[in-house]
Parts: C-alpha cells; structure tokens; sequence
C-alpha cells in the first residue's frame, strides 16, 4: 500500500505573502478609483466655468454692441458718459439700447449697466432703468460668473491709439456751452474698439476685441 498523504494547509508565511498581495492589488484599485473621480470632478468643475465665462463673454460683448451714445450726455460734469472706465462703482459703466420689452411697457429702451469683480471672484453686472446710475441696491443684480481674478480694459480711439482709460482725460469734462447744438463730444463720443482681457483662475487668461463702429 501507499504510504498515506499527509493533507497540510497554508503556512503563516503563504498566508501574510497573500494578503500582503490583496492589499496591494486594494490599493491600486482605490487609487484608480479616485483619480478618476478626481478627474471627473475637475473636468465638470472646468466645464462649469467654461460655461459661465462664454456666457460672461457674450454678455460683455453684447453690452458693447449695443453702447450708445445719448445726445448731451456725458457733456456735463453730473451727466454720465456713454462709457465710463472710471465710475463710482465697478470696472466700467455704459449706456445701451436694445433693451427688450416683451410686455410692451412705457419705458426707455435705454439702460444704464456696469460690470465688476468682487472680492469674492464674482462678476457681476448691475442694469438700471433708463440713463442714469442709481444706488446699487436698486439695479438688478447678475452673478454672471465666478473664479474670476480680474476685468481690464483697453479703448481704441479714432486715431488708431490705444487708451487705458475711456473717456480719455483731456476729454472727461466738456461745458455745455462748447457742445450746444453741436455734435458729440469726445466726452460723450464711443471707442473704436474695445479689448476685453479676463482672467479665469480654471481657464486663464481669454482676450476678445469688440468692435464698437
């Protein structure tokens, strides 16, 4: 007869290199896991923000387009200019038309807005009724996006030359009495051209020039 087999089971050893290579195989599959969560997460996070800086983009590009300039406005020291880099509040501050009025309401088709960037990353964009720029609280507020680092500006006059600024300062003040029955002022008068640089903390930087002739 044969000798009998001795049945024997996993050493100590054979059973921690087994559970030494579970753990291991553990790991790696939480880590795949979580980097791919990771990434979906962030990719939703910059699709978000692509999203809200288009829309911030079109919204700024269409508040230029529409810019008008208001006849005698902007001539005077308390009139507001029919574009201002320099208003109490905010980045800059225009006067627009095209404001719709699907309810056939007895108002101006003019709007005063202004756009900023609060401390808080926030673009905003403030719409008053008519011409003039109230308070604040009164103007209907827009978060149009968020994680923004900065707004700035550049004017194209019609020299060709960029300015930094709009009005430029040799035009900010202009009397009534020079402009009377006269065409607008520079004071009161449009860029050629305005270029928008906006930083985005998840895109960067975005450019666009805005033709405003």
């Amino acid at each position: 007869m044969s000798p009998r087999r001795r049945d024997r089971g996993f050493t100590l050893l054979e059973a921690l290199l087994a559970l030494a290579i579970v753990a291991v195989i553990g790991v790696a599959a939480y880590q795949l896991l979580d980097s791919t969560a990771r990434l979906k997460s962030g990719g939703e996070v910059r699709y978000r923000a692509l999203g809200e800086l288009q829309r911030g983009v079109r919204l700024l590009e269409e508040d230029f387009a529409h810019a008008v300039v208001v006849p005698g406005a902007g001539n005077d020291a308390e009139d507001p200019a029919a574009l201002d880099s320099a208003p109490a509040e905010g980045v800059f501050a225009l006067t627009r038309t095209g404001w719709r009025n699907p309810l056939a309401l007895p108002r101006s088709r003019l709007q005063r807005v202004s756009w900023d960037v609060d401390e808080d990353g926030r673009l905003l964009r403030r719409a008053w009724p008519g011409v003039e720029t109230g308070k604040a609280e009164d103007a209907q507020l827009r978060v149009v996006a968020e994680g923004v680092e900065s707004l700035e500006l550049r004017f194209l006059d019609a020299s060709g030359d960029w300015q930094d600024a709009w009005p430029p300062e040799d035009a900010r003040v202009a009397t009534a009495a020079e402009t009377a029955g006269a065409a607008p002022q520079p004071a009161a008068a449009l860029p050629v051209a305005v270029e928008l640089r906006l930083v985005q903390q998840q895109l960067g930087e975005v450019i666009r020039v805005v033709p405003l002739r």
